[in-house]
């Protein structure tokens, strides 16, 4: 058994699991030791090499820390699978099968309570997996649920006394691995950061080499009713210069380039249903700067960049979405109102929206004015492209429609911002109506300071990059990585140079040291949080 770790490879208590010193890899490598250690659980099991209370103990957090929050309708969250995201054999359903399947086993060493709990979980998953059904026959030779799991699967979702379990709704910050995620019960959406310490992506044994931006402030949109997004060929045919929630230079880069990140802080914090979350761009092999930060109040997600800065005679986008509605989709997004690139084409249209709605997806609401530059095309292309190993290949073209957002911010912008917000699985009247609210208010959005406050329910929350900022009535922790949980039902998560969180306290003054924080603030009568 091992320790959790506080550098390098292993288990997090926040969540994370790092392998390679730099990557996330949760449903990779993370998954293969969960494998064979329930392997050798199972093979001591009433033997004087059993596993103490304390180690089973231990097992239990683990799956409930650091498995359980990245996977969603059973599939296990491409963030967290490092390279694996390349290979067309593990897509995220396919290892959510096996991470569903080593569960089961595992339920059969575990206390009572604990082994009940667990398969209400699996067969929760087992049920939310309509893509790629849990005992469906899958023509992929390579990692398949075994028969005798198959076995095991059927009879728990037989077995009446096992309750159905739903969707975990609860929001995680993993800074020890740079990745977040903000849950509800009809959505879950990942952030997946970088910084010194946890790279943009990993590229090893001629494999991910297109993977430039799948960890660099990418977003990832889980929904119920669109179990099968990612796993849809997503990858092979996805503009990989155009990852959801991503701020780049438009330019070329060579297969497995890197471009050296040196951001010294990505954290966040979760009190309840909001969550905050921050980090900054920067890099040694470019000069693009900015602050990016992500708030989600409840249902809504609210997506702030300040201090955008290049100067490398470059065009810089910030991209709203890139949304997979698959072969010939027919989903036609509405702006305003009406049906907008009802032809799908390669050329870009400038829109100015107020909002607009992607059916089966969700919304999206911009400041007045905002010019949005959108794409309804189909692209093409192979796994072979950025999986260069010449085994266990899959060369076949594959074809997917895409619905594409981003905002241009021009050549060599200089302090360029952008703000809106996303309603994940919103109905078209639900985007409309948050459209003309002003339920949420930007309160500020620059390099030194991004915070917002939700009128309905009188959260405050923020981002702070400077020292002086914020002040007043904000208790704080520091140093750099906060691992602690204070009261309030609040998880705090800080990593980098002079990282602090901070959560309202209770009226007093507090002076401020120089730092970057992520903060919540709730007024008294919905439940103010004590101070430490």
């Amino acid at each position: 058994m091992f320790d959790y770790a506080t550098s390098g490879d292993g288990f997090y208590p926040d969540g994370g699991f790092v392998q390679h010193e730099y990557h996330p890899y949760n449903g990779s490598y993370g998954l293969s030791l969960l494998q064979y250690l329930t392997y050798s659980m199972l093979a001591v099991r009433g033997t004087q090499w059993a596993f103490t209370a304390a180690r089973l103990d231990r097992v239990v957090d683990w799956v409930e820390d650091n498995f359980r929050p990245w996977i969603h309708a059973g599939a296990f969250m491409d963030m967290t699978r490092g390279r694996a995201l390349s290979r067309f054999y593990q897509t995220d359903h396919r290892l959510g099968h096996l991470t569903v399947a080593t569960l089961v086993q595992l339920a059969d060493v575990l206390p009572t309570s604990d082994a009940a709990a667990l398969r209400s979980v699996c067969k929760g998953w087992i049920a939310a997996d309509t893509t790629q059904p849990y005992f469906a026959y899958d023509d992929v030779p390579i990692e398949q649920v075994r028969i005798p799991s198959i076995v095991r699967g059927r009879a728990l979702v037989a077995d009446a006394a096992v309750t159905t379990a739903a969707e975990s709704t609860r929001s995680v910050v993993a800074t020890s691995m740079a990745r977040a995620v903000h849950r509800r019960p009809g959505f879950a959406l990942g952030i997946a950061m970088d910084s010194t310490t946890i790279k943009p992506y990993e590229t090893a044994n001629d494999e991910n080499l297109q993977g430039w931006y799948t960890g660099e402030g990418a977003t990832y949109l889980y929904l119920p009713g669109k179990p099968g997004h990612w796993a849809n060929q997503y990858w092979p045919t996805a503009d990989k210069y155009r990852i959801p929630g991503t701020t780049v230079q438009v330019k070329p880069l060579a297969l497995g380039a890197g471009r050296g990140s040196t951001n010294t802080w990505t954290g966040g914090v979760v009190q309840d249903d909001v969550s905050v979350v921050g980090m900054g761009l920067s890099f040694a092999k470019q000069t693009l700067r900015a602050r990016k930060s992500w708030f989600g109040f409840g249902d809504v997600v609210l997506h702030l960049g300040a201090g955008i800065t290049s100067s490398d005679g470059v065009r810089v986008e910030t991209v709203v979405e890139q949304r997979n509605t698959g072969p010939d989709g027919q989903t036609v997004p509405v702006v305003d109102g009406r049906a907008a690139l009802t032809t799908p084409s390669s050329t870009a249209t400038t829109l100015t929206p107020r909002w607009v709605h992607v059916p089966g997806t969700g919304g999206y609401v911009f400041p007045a004015g905002t010019a949005v530059r959108a794409l309804r095309e189909d692209r093409s292309g192979r796994w072979t492209d950025m999986d260069h190993r010449g085994t266990y290949e899959d060369d076949t073209t594959h074809t997917r429609r895409f619905v594409t957002l981003w905002l241009d911010h021009g050549v060599d912008p200089t302090d360029a911002t952008y703000s809106w917000l996303q309603l994940p699985g919103a109905t078209q009247a639900q985007v409309s109506a948050a459209a003309a609210s002003d339920d949420v208010v930007v309160l500020a959005n620059t390099a030194s300071l991004q915070a917002a406050r939700q009128i309905s329910t009188g959260v405050t929350a923020l981002t702070a990059w400077s020292s002086g900022t914020p002040r007043d009535r904000w208790v704080t922790h520091r140093p750099h990585g906060v691992r602690g949980r204070a009261p309030g039902r609040r998880r705090c998560r800080g990593v980098g140079e002079r990282a602090d969180t901070a959560v309202d306290g209770s009226g007093h003054h507090h002076r401020r040291r120089p730092c970057r924080c992520a903060a919540v603030r709730r007024p008294a009568h919905h439940g103010a949080v004590d101070q430490p």
